[in-house]
């Protein structure tokens, strides 16, 4: 991963993978992985911008990307807002993250019932 992935280090090696693919460029329902640090905040300045704009799948992935700090700090309150927007649209994905912030009490108080409907949502 490289020492510009650093402030992930908690992360357990497959887990950055997979937030690496998950989190790679967006080019018509395809994704690609991203190489370098640089590169991924690109990508979250062009999530950023589409969230403002009101974007469903930005406002996920904006969210996702503040929640793990791809811009240096973990931002869990403006995750949460931008996951709930997109969650309350409809976004399969949000749901299912929004399930797990509630489960675990991650800027929201903890609620396994509320955790449940939004997996529920999500499926």
């Amino acid at each position: 991963m490289g020492k510009d992935f650093e402030h992930l280090g908690y992360l357990s090696r497959n887990h950055k993978l997979r937030i690496f693919r998950v989190l790679g460029r967006w080019n018509r329902g395809e994704m690609s992985p991203v190489k370098d640090k640089t590169e991924l905040l690109g990508q979250f300045a062009e999530w950023k911008k589409l969230a403002l704009e009101g974007d469903t799948e930005g406002e996920y992935f904006y969210g996702r990307m503040c929640f793990l700090g791809i811009d240096g700090d973990q931002d869990v309150l403006r995750a949460l807002k931008y996951v709930r927007k997109s969650a309350y649209k409809g976004h399969k994905k949000a749901n299912m993250l929004l399930g797990d912030m509630h489960f675990e009490g991650v800027g929201v108080n903890r609620s396994v019932d509320k955790a449940f409907n939004f997996w529920r949502k999500g499926h």
